[in-house]
């Protein structure tokens, strides 16, 4: 796992995550540097069931959408954004230059994890253009450990088909930091 100092980057979207604090207890605030490039899409509406989010900004401009897609927020520097449990969001940089944003997250080391995960499989090609990972059970796993469900999917179908699809994932030898060279994937 990435420890505080760490730069993780993802070479698909241009995204940039430098750790400043690793959570110890379900207590503790995660925290990173995002650095956002212009026209970075960001991770898609989505909600987390337990995990709470802020998001300050210290560079640029971050537009968030939280709730509904209608309810738009752009966030200049120094002025910062709560993104409750259970609320659906969604933030991006739009703007002509980099955004530069400082990312909390509680509980945060399974969504930590998550991150580096994803900045992983971007570095192996292992992602679509958007930066999604091509391969369902790494999504499975990675939606699953992070609490993380998709907006416009009724939870009640994404819930088991997940958990499922983790499960399988597991047996075959998955987990957050690596793919097994077995189960397929190149």
């Amino acid at each position: 796992m990435a420890g505080v100092g760490n730069v993780l980057h993802n070479p698909v979207t241009g995204e940039q995550f430098t750790i400043l604090a690793v959570p110890e207890t379900a207590d503790d605030w995660g925290r990173a540097e995002i650095l956002l490039p212009p026209g970075a899409l960001g991770p898609p509406r989505h909600v987390h069931e337990r995990t709470v989010e802020r998001v300050m900004v210290t560079e640029g401009v971050l537009s968030v959408s939280l709730c509904s897609r209608s309810n738009r927020h752009e966030l200049h520097e120094g002025e910062s954004l709560t993104l409750p449990a259970g609320v659906p969001h969604r933030f991006w940089n739009d703007g002509s230059r980099p955004a530069r944003v400082i990312g909390e997250a509680r509980p945060g080391a399974q969504l930590g994890a998550a991150l580096e995960r994803i900045c992983q499989l971007a570095q192996e090609g292992k992602v679509t253009r958007r930066g999604a990972p091509k391969d369902p059970l790494q999504v499975a796993l990675l939606f699953e450990e992070s609490e993380m469900y998709l907006t416009g999917i009724p939870r009640s179908v994404q819930r088991p088909l997940q958990r499922w699809l983790a499960q399988v994932a597991r047996r075959r030898g998955y987990d957050l930091e690596s793919t097994p060279h077995t189960a397929g994937n190149t």
